[in-house]
């Protein structure tokens, strides 16, 4: 329900300049994500770039959102755009409707689902971070 949205701060998104309708998120789900990013900028061991107040630093692209809630017509428009993407494809029905579902930048081209982008995202520090901690947020 649209009641449940909230819009993602620009600090956290990938691309700035994603068109409006495609910078919400559901609340919890948001308020999640802050917490994890808090703690990946404190892990040391990824060497993300932050300010001087803690919060992620405007060139640091790690582990900011790529893409959050997508309409259905989006997600079908999508689909449509992109045919030949790899094994793991565009749903139909995407979680993203939920506004639950993120997808975070994590290395390599950040928006291409073809294998071989996928097995060099699978092997960055930051992918194997949100393997072993995400769970808790």
């Amino acid at each position: 329900a649209p009641d449940t949205l909230t819009v993602i701060d620009e600090t956290y998104l990938y691309d700035r300049t994603r068109a409006p309708e495609l910078r919400f998120v559901e609340k919890e789900t948001y308020a999640a994500y802050l917490r994890m990013y808090k703690a990946a900028l404190a892990d040391k061991s990824l060497k993300l770039k932050k300010t001087a107040a803690g919060e992620p630093a405007p060139d640091e692209s790690f582990f900011k959102i790529v893409s959050a809630f997508r309409s259905q017509a989006y997600q079908e428009q999508l689909r449509k755009a992109s045919p030949g993407v790899g094994s793991a494809g565009l749903a139909k029905v995407s979680p993203h409707l939920t506004g639950r579902a993120l997808d975070i930048y994590v290395g390599g081209d950040p928006v291409s689902t073809k294998d071989e982008n996928r097995m060099l995202q699978i092997r960055t520090p930051v992918y194997l971070w949100l393997v072993k901690n995400a769970e808790k947020y």
